[in-house]
């Protein structure tokens, strides 16, 4: 394509994609198009998407084959139709651009796109979810927060705005073995070296008409829907060129940008959730109207739904990560600097927080629940609780109903219990009744069960992590609190 793409043209384009793949109408017909170089203030320097936009650099455009473009479109729209601009909000932008085309790139593949030169596929990730992909590759995040007794760790802890200048060489140097922590070695796994890349595009051709989007006119003066410089707010719009955490380079083209506001402030958790729900939606939407006109014989597009409601990391990385969030910030050391920051020669120190006083795990002992997954859960707590600090543990066995008999108190140093007599059916309510009687001042509920039940009661005060033995859906998921799917499959 020699002369600029227009946003007519990238209409066009568009339009020929949504006929081929008319479950990602909904998904695509949601996004505002725009044929430009610069949005919000941020350069798009191929193309990119922030869940709101499709955007679509004219000069690159000009380098690639009408199927090509079409192919990139499809992998723009495949990033939104997976929730990418909203799961991927807090991770390094390079990184997770990384991951994330990995599996857009083969959902691309498999339905014939063809894709410009230096797309990123590894067929070892075919029908995983890019938080995965993103932890085979770098190791996960770091939270850069320890939890540790509150017994005095005495000169090492010192106050958050206690500058590393005025750090001994000792503290920054004499600790190292200290690293070795589940937190620093995830830390050191995120500078290891990217994925190979593939620099092959795709060789499926498709057979279907690629002329849609390049008969338009060509004139220049339609340029002017590329504006350069329109919506420039100052603001960092979308965030996706600002500064990268990550030392190492993004894909060769294609962009996932933060979800935002129209100003570029950042969305709410609860924003975030309801955004998912209503892709969810959109999808479900697709789906059923390809049924509807007789081109699908049921819904196919359940693979897609799970990409969206799956939880953002493996279930022990999302437990770890909520749990090392309870407790109070009691200081910070610069003997276990963040192996992240250091990375691009900031040191930061980690906080030090207080112990956890007390949590309730719940466990559903009804006839249908999975104790090969009860145990595999327990077994990471057990794991977990060797570097986090939980003075008071209850153990609530229950079915329909919750009885104090049946409590253990588990204190730190002990190990779970694993063997509970099973019968009976499912409620949450007498759950959260027994914690506001008998532990009012727990800082966690986990309630480990198969979402086999409607009674969810009253919400408590504190957070809680309902750990399921079954898959997670639109139709079992809890009104509140955060859910996990304990999936033992790679694992």
């Amino acid at each position: 394509m020699s002369s600029l793409l227009t946003t007519k043209q990238l209409i066009g384009y568009v339009s020929s994609v949504i006929e081929k793949h008319g479950n990602l109408a909904p998904v695509a017909m949601s996004l505002k198009l725009k044929a430009t170089s610069l949005h919000k203030g941020s350069p798009v320097k191929t193309a990119a998407t922030d869940g709101d936009y499709l955007l679509f650099n004219p000069h690159w455009a000009s380098t690639l084959t009408p199927k090509e473009i079409q192919g990139v479109i499809l992998h723009e729209i495949w990033h939104v139709a997976a929730g990418h601009p909203w799961r991927g909000i807090g991770y390094p932008k390079s990184r997770r651009n990384i991951a994330m085309d990995h599996e857009v790139n083969g959902i691309c593949i498999e339905s014939r796109a063809t894709l410009p030169a230096g797309r990123l596929y590894d067929r070892k990730y075919k029908n995983w979810n890019w938080e995965r992909i993103y932890e085979d590759l770098f190791g996960g995040s770091d939270d850069n927060i320890i939890t540790e007794p509150p017994d005095g760790s005495g000169d090492e802890e010192e106050t958050e705005d206690q500058p590393a200048a005025k750090q001994s060489e000792e503290d920054q140097e004499g600790d190292q073995s200290d690293e070795s922590d589940e937190s620093d070695q995830s830390d050191q796994s995120d500078q290891s070296d990217e994925s190979d890349e593939s620099g092959q595009s795709g060789s499926d051709e498709s057979d279907e008409s690629d002329e849609s989007g390049s008969d338009e006119s060509d004139e220049s003066d339609e340029s002017d829907e590329s504006d350069e410089s329109d919506e420039s707010d100052g603001s960092d719009g979308s965030g996706s060129d600002g500064s990268d955490e990550s030392d190492v380079e993004g894909p060769a083209w294609g962009e996932v940008w933060d979800a935002s506001h129209d100003d570029g402030s950042p969305l709410t958790q609860e924003e975030i959730d309801d955004a998912l729900d209503h892709l969810q939606e959109e999808i479900i939407r697709g789906e059923t109207e390809m049924i509807r006109a007789g081109k699908s014989n049921g819904y196919g597009g359940n693979a897609i739904i799970d990409r969206v409601m799956r939880p953002t990391m493996h279930w022990t990385k999302l437990v770890t990560s909520l749990i090392k969030k309870r407790g109070k910030i009691v200081g910070s050391t610069y003997r276990r600097p963040s192996m992240r920051y250091l990375a691009t020669g900031i040191i930061t120190p980690h906080k030090i927080k207080s112990s956890i006083d007390e949590i309730v795990i719940a466990v559903d002992v009804s006839y249908s629940i999975d104790m090969r997954r009860l145990h595999a859960f327990f077994d990471h707590l057990d794991r977990l609780r060797q570097t986090v600090y939980i003075k008071k543990i209850h153990i609530l066995p229950f079915t329909d109903i919750a009885e104090s008999g049946a409590v253990k108190v588990v204190s730190h140093g002990q190990k779970l219990p694993r063997d509970f007599q099973i019968g009976g059916g499912t409620a949450f309510a007498p759950v959260f009744n027994w914690v506001r009687r008998n532990a009012k001042r727990a800082e966690m509920v986990i309630v480990f069960t198969d979402l086999g039940a409607y009674d969810y009661g009253v919400k408590p005060k504190c957070p809680v992590l309902w750990a399921s033995s079954d898959p997670i859906n639109k139709y079992n998921k809890p009104p509140f609190g955060k859910a996990v799917e304990i999936d033992m499959e790679g694992r």
